[in-house]
């Protein structure tokens, strides 16, 4: 990681007002503009370079430092409002391939994908073409009544896309679990040729595993919670073809089972 970044990072925990102000950058561009603005000078190239070959830590860098900022940004009724970075061509072919997955679609869901694509969930078996995706997905629809991606924020970075985000589940019995996930997604063109996605999904098949409320990405400083920004839920009301999808009969299942959510209501 380069140590200029390492620099900018640390000035930037002891300093409120410069996490305001890098918290306010919704491009690399800016980002870097504003580092250097502050007296702080990184390339592009550095930060994505820091992204990618420690993208782990740097995303816990990163929450601390959302942590701080809003810690004091408490609403009347105690809650905290939501930082949320969701922009981009990138940023919106996620949220069509989300949209995909919360209505079943594997179809539609590989159609997302290049041809020589690499996909990991968790800790099953990487696929490497279009067709053992879509088994592989049919499969997990077929264990579950519903999904949805409550993101929390979206960072967008050249070809590569990474996002913080709870995934709600509603198992076959009705029961329902909220796990915390992290995803990375590298796009050629407008595909996805990679998708690398990060959490535990044990939960999921053996309900006696506990999952205490605070494993959240909407827990924040001191456990308190986000408000949950409903990306998705405005997607299918919101998005042309988010609409246009609905109006086809590819609604999420958690409208029709799961909760029953009506499309576009808040949370």
């Amino acid at each position: 990681m380069s140590q200029r970044v390492i620099t900018l990072l640390a000035s930037a925990f002891e300093n409120p007002s410069l996490q305001q102000k890098l918290h306010s950058a919704n491009t690399p561009e800016s980002f870097v503009k504003i580092a250097s603005e502050n007296g702080y000078e990184i390339t592009k190239e550095e930060l994505a370079k820091s992204l990618v070959t420690v993208h782990v830590i740097f995303g816990e860098v990163v929450q601390s430092m959302m942590s701080e900022l809003i810690g004091a940004a408490q609403t009347a009724n105690e809650k905290i409002p939501t930082l949320e970075k969701i922009s981009g061509t990138n940023v919106d072919l996620v949220k069509r391939l989300f949209s995909r997955g919360e209505a079943f679609d594997s179809a539609g869901f590989i159609t997302l994908f290049t041809d020589n694509p690499v996909y990991q969930f968790g800790n099953f078996e990487v696929c490497f073409d279009k067709a053992s995706i879509k088994s592989s997905v049919d499969n997990f629809f077929n264990q579950i009544s519903a999904v949805y991606h409550e993101i929390k924020v979206i960072w967008e970075l050249g070809d590569l896309v990474f996002v913080e985000m709870d995934v709600f589940y509603w198992r076959k019995d009705g029961s329902q679990v909220s796990l915390p996930c992290t995803d990375i997604f590298r796009v050629e063109g407008d595909k996805f040729r990679e998708l690398r996605i990060f959490m535990d999904v044990n939960p999921i098949f053996d309900p006696t595993i506990p999952v205490p409320q605070s494993a959240s990405v909407l827990t924040a400083s001191q456990g308190k919670k986000l408000l949950p920004p409903g990306t998705m839920r405005k997607h299918f009301a919101e998005h042309p073809e988010g609409k246009e999808r609905v109006k086809n009969g590819f609604v999420p299942k958690w409208s029709i089972a799961g909760p029953k959510w009506p499309i576009g209501s808040a949370n």
